[in-house]
């Protein structure tokens, strides 16, 4: 009889387990579906989820776009959500967005997914910017209305130095870019070089999924306010507002670093 007793218990125990976790772990979707980008044009995919909504009775679904890069390339999605109420449609998609690799495992949740300060040169409000390696992909959409979707790719080269020793020279009105793959262990180092006293513009842009900061390190500057950063979507930073007096002749260094590991994408540094 005991032994009785500790089977019904331990079943109630395995019940009660299961109807406490389960809200967390499982959750009943319209549907789910899988689908191929559209290539319209060199470095450009589409496509038209217009009637998705048709099909999910106003649920959540599930569709994974499968896409592929031959090289290293920073990624740009955006696209236009179909809204019940109104009826129309506007310069935002509303859901939830991850990147997965080809076995559909989730590497990475694109949370900066957002309005942002600034429209990007489509004119769209919301959009969000990533790095991938080559490979195929598929972008995960949860969400309940039909859509458009655009992804965009730029493929990226980069000959970064890792240490101050090596740091790569930049010249004056030209530009050189970068990128930070996701949880890489890297600092990217660059020297300029003054000849004569001058004051110089330092504009530092990003394009990924966070904060990037740009250290000038050199003659006469203090560390802690030697820095500027950019965070996200295309944000510019000048530094110019921090030292509007001259530099001393010399070799200055500029190191780029990420808030943390893993934020991805590109970024561009030019002076004057």
């Amino acid at each position: 009889m005991k032994i009785h007793f500790k089977k019904i218990g331990y079943s109630l125990l395995v019940l009660f387990a299961m109807l406490v976790f389960m809200p967390f772990t499982a959750h009943a979707y319209a549907f789910n579906k899988t689908v191929d980008m559209q290539k319209i044009a060199e470095g450009k995919y589409f496509f038209n989820g217009e009637d998705m909504a048709d099909y999910s009775d106003i649920e959540d679904y599930v569709v994974y776009h499968k896409f592929s890069v031959s090289k290293t390339a920073l990624i740009e999605i955006y696209g236009d959500s179909y809204y019940f109420a109104g009826s129309y449609w506007a310069d935002k998609m509303h859901g939830d967005f991850a990147l997965c690799n080809s076995d559909k495992k989730v590497i990475m949740n694109i949370k900066d997914y957002s309005e942002s300060e600034k429209e990007d040169k489509h004119g769209y409000w919301d959009y969000s910017y990533f790095l991938v390696k080559p490979g195929t992909y598929y972008l995960r959409y949860i969400g309940f209305d039909g859509y458009k979707l655009h992804l965009d790719y730029k493929y990226c080269s980069r000959k970064p130095a890792t240490s101050k020793n090596r740091a790569k020279p930049v010249k004056a009105r030209k530009s050189v870019s970068g990128f930070f793959y996701q949880n890489e262990k890297k600092t990217h180092w660059y020297k300029l070089k003054l000849t004569k006293r001058k004051k110089i513009k330092l504009s530092f842009t990003s394009y990924g999924t966070g904060a990037m900061w740009i250290y000038l390190i050199g003659p006469g500057i203090r560390t802690k306010d030697s820095y500027m950063w950019s965070y996200d979507t295309t944000y510019t930073d000048w530094m110019g507002d921090k030292y509007e007096h001259s530099l001393e002749p010399g070799t200055y260094y500029l190191k780029v670093v990420r808030k943390k590991p893993s934020v991805s994408g590109m970024y561009s540094i030019k002076w004057k």
